[in-house]
């Protein structure tokens, strides 16, 4: 399963995550791939939230596919219950 330890440094793999997130929409073909980018970012996302307490504004520009892909969402908060 996956890790809920939360991380505050992100690596070149998590910004280029990051970056794919935003350059990205969603589509059938590419959905499990953003979702499993947004499962990349998740503790760097987390513990950025945390620490910088950032408005919705500035996290759906940091993290669009949050806005617009339901399922990033439930997979977001289901860690908050595990």
């Amino acid at each position: 399963m996956y890790s809920t330890d939360v991380e505050p440094d992100g690596d070149d793999n998590t910004e280029d995550a990051e970056k794919s997130l935003r350059e990205r929409r969603p589509t059938n073909t590419n959905k499990d791939e953003l979702l499993q980018l947004m499962q990349t970012t998740r503790n760097v996302r987390r513990a950025w939230i945390a620490k910088q307490q950032p408005t919705i504004t500035a996290i759906h520009d940091r993290y669009p596919r949050l806005l617009d892909m339901p399922e990033a969402v439930c997979i977001h908060f289901l860690f908050f219950t595990v």
